[in-house]
């Protein structure tokens, strides 16, 4: 089941057993479709890896939710895939991989939601987006909703942890690895707001 209280992504998918596993296995990210949009009532924040239109962009934040295009790279598909597994090796979370040059321009898109474009473009795509389709939207209403306000880091794979972390299933705890500075300056870097 998905919480749509939650942040949904490839992994929430993968995991909440709504697609057939040979399907999700195959899978390489989610677009996120125009159907069954006009009758989205609930506010989610979803991170796909591409949009169909700007009305799929419109019907999530008419409503409240947030939409952001991210890339996946083949680790990051493979880990999200199936935590429990790659959370059983003992090894640390990997960075997610920059896009390719070829898919920059997209996740750096405003217009899209990219993930890696300032947040300031993103608050006046959704304004220029909400006078265009007719609804309000303030910026208000962004900073204080709670959905806003979850979003991973450009390196991270998983929501609340970070790149060199240590999950162990076991004792049921994390570990969070400090090498230096030079790393967390990387790795642990926030995203613009």
């Amino acid at each position: 089941v998905i919480d749509p209280r939650k942040p949904i992504d490839f992994g929430k998918l993968a995991i909440s057993k709504l697609a057939e596993p040979e399907i999700i296995s195959k899978m390489q990210g989610v677009q996120l479709t125009e159907e069954g949009s006009d009758v989205l009532t609930t506010a989610v924040m979803v991170e796909v890896q591409y949009v169909q239109s700007e009305r799929v962009i419109a019907a999530v934040e008419r409503v409240g939710g947030r939409v952001i295009t991210a890339y996946l790279d083949h680790t990051a598909i493979k880990c999200l895939h199936n935590p429990a597994h790659f959370f059983k090796q003992g090894l640390p979370l990997p960075p997610r991989s920059i896009p390719p040059k070829e898919h920059i321009s997209y996740y750096t898109d405003p217009n899209v939601r990219g993930y890696l474009c300032e947040e300031e473009a993103v608050v006046a795509a959704k304004e220029q987006l909400s006078l265009k389709m007719g609804y309000t939207h303030t910026r208000e209403e962004d900073y204080v909703s709670e959905l806003y306000q979850q979003r991973k880091q450009p390196r991270q794979i998983f929501f609340n942890l970070n790149p060199g972390c240590i999950v162990n299933l076991i004792d049921k705890s994390v570990i969070r690895v400090k090498l230096n500075s030079e790393y967390d300056a990387v790795f642990n870097k926030q995203v613009p707001s």
